[in-house]
């Protein structure tokens, strides 16, 4: 047997063992309960509405359907850190970059303590003459989905996966943090390669499901004071190893108390059902 023919079989081989390696590593995730049924969830939402939580987001029990995916470590920042131009940057073992701008940058729209969200007008403001912007940040364009919050100061630009479904647990976006005059004063930036379909898509709980898992735990429980502001389809990193990454879907449900001003973000898995991280932020 000639040596390509040998070295070929041997990149067939590792390839089916890092597959099955991913699939085996998932299977092994707990799962913190169970999917709870539609008319169970129904009746927590009303039981909500009753005792005056506000619900902003339209949910629904109907199930969507997506896929889990994978990427691999890169080095993406660290190769092309040195087109960042008037600002103090630096990068750490695990591929954050931390940068503060030399002098702080006016935007060109106006934001205050009021805004509680980006326009499209402004958004695509803020894409094509800050994100685009090479000297400013690393490859802007990858991060197409944009949420500000007020009560942080901070502009959160997330990178998309399949269907444009933000990842949203900090491995793969943009942090711009604003001074009090709502000026740029720095970021940090994390980056994801691109993403592989590791199988056909999964059937997922529902939004009104989410909520109900929210409101089994103790820890999640909203108060009577809460206003739920979003409940939006995303990925999350379930599973980092030294050669891939496993994003899963999941519902991130950011709500708001407004006794002592305090924003909430809760991600809950949407294939296994169980709260995968909570933040909380004043």
């Amino acid at each position: 047997m000639d040596f390509n023919r040998i070295q070929k079989l041997l990149i067939v081989f590792f390839l089916t063992f890092n597959v099955y390696l991913i699939f085996l590593l998932i299977d092994r995730m707990p799962i913190h309960s169970t999917q709870p049924k539609n008319s169970s969830a129904v009746s927590v939402v009303q039981d909500m509405k009753n005792r005056g939580v506000i619900i902003r987001p339209d949910l629904s029990a109907e199930s969507e359907e997506l896929p889990l995916i994978k990427t691999e470590p890169n080095n993406f920042l660290r190769e092309n850190q040195t087109q960042l131009k008037n600002q103090r940057y630096s990068l750490n073992r695990e591929g954050l970059l931390t940068s503060t701008f030399i002098e702080p940058v006016t935007l060109e729209f106006d934001i205050d303590d009021s805004t509680k969200g980006l326009s499209k007008e402004n958004a695509q403001i803020f894409r094509n003459k800050y994100l685009l912007d090479e000297t400013m940040f690393i490859n802007g364009e990858a991060y197409s989905n944009y949420w500000y919050s007020n009560q942080e100061g901070i502009l959160f630009c997330r990178m998309t996966a399949v269907d444009g479904t933000p990842i949203v647990d900090g491995s793969a976006e943009i942090r711009i943090v604003f001074d009090e005059n709502f000026n740029m004063i720095g970021y940090t930036q994390t980056f994801q390669s691109d993403y592989t379909v590791l199988e056909e898509p999964k059937a997922l709980i529902s939004s009104q499901e989410a909520i109900n898992i929210l409101e089994g735990r103790i820890e999640t429980y909203l108060p009577n004071d809460s206003e739920i502001v979003s409940a939006n389809l995303s990925y999350y990193q379930s599973l980092s190893t030294d050669h891939f990454n496993v994003y899963t879907p999941a519902w991130e449900i950011i709500y708001y108390r407004h006794e002592g001003t305090i924003t909430q973000s809760v991600i809950v898995d949407a294939v296994r059902g169980f709260v995968a991280d909570s933040k909380t932020s004043q």
